[in-house]
């Protein structure tokens, strides 16, 4: 077998790939008729996998890996493998980028949208994403569906994917602020809405829901209502950790429970009065 392997080493240097793999196997079945070692045959197989990968014949390459590692199993095969299917899955996912098919299914998710059939949608706008990844419209849109279906945590992925591509994209942050409002992170929201106010200083929808947040929490916070489980998940949000461990902030919080003077004037600075506003709004402090 060893006889059969190192041709086949060689045919592989001189790029013949197919007297490679054909000189293989026939180690492997020289091999076998000896019962030789498991790692013996096992690199037989890698090398099948390695000719076939340079043919561009990634599939039985796969193939190939796979029998190796049946045999016995590498590290070096399992890596081999691994960025080989990676390679594929890129090649496919490329094959099937086709902006004018993407923008189709887009507007098809569009009329499903329209007429309520929001499973479809999302069907579509999935389509248009696999179509065209490029395109932050299509996340948005599939954002909305996921809203309707009430899968909220998806649709602020989504979302959260759109404005990543495109921070300008004002009709995502509005997403973004309902998303948040729904799920009572009402912090998160006040920022979205803040945020479209700076891209569309003009934006009534953003200065309307913006005050409607606000409004909302300051009667929350005055009826002294307190919801322990919202505020455990303020205090993970690293916004919330920044502001309350701010020592001037810590400061200030102390104050306004010793010398509510010192409160009023506190709240007289703007930018203390946005963390302040932060931190009522995330349920972490209560002003009544």
């Amino acid at each position: 077998m060893a006889y059969y392997n190192n041709l086949a080493a060689v045919h592989f240097e001189e790029g013949a790939h197919d007297q490679c793999i054909a000189t293989s196997r026939k180690a492997i079945e020289v091999g076998r008729a000896v019962r030789v070692d498991y790692k013996i045959v096992a690199n037989s197989y890698a090398r099948i996998g390695h000719a076939y990968r340079a043919m561009d014949n990634f599939d039985d390459a796969i193939r190939a890996y796979e029998d190796s590692i049946l045999e016995h199993r590498t590290n070096h095969v399992e890596n081999e493998l691994t960025k080989l299917r990676a390679d594929v899955s890129a090649r496919d996912k490329q094959n099937c980028v086709d902006p004018a098919e993407a923008e189709k299914a887009r507007q098809m998710g569009n009329k499903f949208f329209k007429s309520g059939k929001f499973a479809e949608a999302i069907e579509k706008y999935t389509e248009a994403i696999r179509r065209n990844p490029r395109d932050h419209t299509s996340y948005s849109n599939r954002a909305a569906g996921y809203q309707k279906i009430t899968e909220w945590r998806l649709a602020l992925r989504d979302v959260e994917t759109c404005l990543a591509m495109d921070p300008s994209f004002a009709k995502g942050w509005s997403r973004k602020a309902g998303i948040h409002a729904f799920l009572k992170e009402y912090h998160k929201a006040m920022d979205a809405y803040n945020e479209m106010v700076r891209l569309e200083p003009s934006n009534e929808e953003a200065k309307l829901g913006l005050d409607n947040i606000v409004t909302h929490v300051n009667l929350q916070s005055q009826s002294g209502d307190f919801d322990q489980a919202r505020q455990s998940r303020a205090m993970q949000d690293p916004g919330i950790q920044a502001v309350v461990g701010d020592p001037q902030m810590r400061s200030v919080l102390y104050e306004m429970q010793t010398d509510p003077k010192k409160a009023q004037a506190a709240m007289n600075d703007p930018a203390i009065s946005a963390k302040l506003q932060k931190l009522i709004a995330a349920g972490v402090l209560q002003v009544r």
